[in-house]
């Protein structure tokens, strides 16, 4: 498998989901915590605040899809709370090594198809991906000898890619300014990732292969324009306009076998990582999708029930 289509495996665990495709799936996201729909006050991506004692935590709203190349953003707020920081805490993370090589493998061998993809579509989804993939100029062979699902994530890259799009983005910019005040990154936890997933493979199913597939195919039809529009309101600090942009096929998360728990362990696992951090005096730092930290049982409905003080808004 090419090592941007197992990246892109991996990170369905660590992105935010989108609504469910099929009726009856769970959607932890599908309901935010309104009080925390916030508009930054001042110029710059909208920023939380979660305290106790003389100690807090500032965490940033990642917006839910990359940001269009070239896109500028006020990181003032940004380098004024990670100087004298102990601490940066990213999102959990999935990780592999050496010795998880033969599971990948397996993995890998399960993700294939042993016939052309695109003609075991069921209409209308068969026509509606030859569309989209016909509109970015790729022809069935790049997707034909995977299963929908990687199919989809293809798919996905290949429209980030001419929409102009920068995967690494915001992070890369976060990390770097960390890196040059010295502040250490650390993820909120680390997760084996074949442990997350080779479950979920071994339990697809041609519904969920083809969930995941509609899912990036409602994120090529929205267009440039929506990643535009919603990258515009993340740096403006319009939480309201993020959350009417697109999320993404990130819903596959939803759609695989044990998404929702995924999901709600991340969810715990970073509030224990804020919890860790205002055991002593002193502020650090915190990035997350917006979504998972406004969400109904999320990051910062989680921090409030454990008695921490969160407030948002500020800069």
């Amino acid at each position: 498998m090419k090592a941007a289509v197992f990246a892109a495996l991996i990170g369905m665990a660590l992105a935010a989901p989108v609504r469910a495709a099929t009726p009856g799936i769970e959607d932890p996201e599908a309901t935010v915590v309104q009080e925390l729909v916030i508009q930054a006050k001042a110029t710059g991506p909208a920023w939380w605040t979660v305290q106790r004692g003389g100690a807090v935590v500032h965490i940033l709203g990642l917006p839910d899809e990359p940001l269009p190349k070239g896109l500028r953003w006020d990181q003032a707020a940004l380098q004024r709370k990670l100087t004298g920081a102990s601490v940066l805490i990213m999102p959990v993370e999935a990780r592999a090594g050496l010795l998880d090589i033969p599971a990948l493998l397996r993995m890998r061998s399960r993700l294939k198809s042993h016939a052309p993809m695109e003609q075991g579509l069921p209409e209308p989804l068969q026509a509606r991906f030859a569309a989209a993939r016909t509109r970015l100029g790729k022809p069935a062979p790049r997707y034909a000898g995977w299963d929908p699902i990687v199919a989809g994530m293809i798919l996905s890259g290949d429209f980030h890619d001419a929409a102009k799009v920068s995967p690494r983005e915001p992070l890369g910019a976060i990390r770097g300014a960390a890196s040059r005040l010295g502040v250490p990154v650390r993820p909120a936890a680390k997760l084996r990732a074949v442990a997350l997933f080779d479950p979920a493979v071994r339990g697809l199913t041609p519904a969920i292969s083809q969930g995941c597939l509609a899912e990036a195919l409602d994120e090529v039809d929205a267009g440039a324009g929506a990643l535009n529009a919603a990258g515009g309101a993340w740096a403006r600090g319009d939480v309201q306009g993020v959350l009417a942009g697109p999320r993404g096929a990130s819903a596959c998360l939803l759609l695989i076998n044990g998404g929702a728990s995924i999901w709600r362990q991340a969810m715990a696992d970073f509030a224990d990582a804020v919890a860790g951090a205002l055991q002593k005096p002193g502020h650090a730092v915190a990035v997350l999708p917006i979504r998972a930290l406004i969400a109904r049982d999320g990051v910062l409905e989680r921090l409030k029930a454990r008695g921490f003080e969160v407030s948002g808004g500020g800069i």
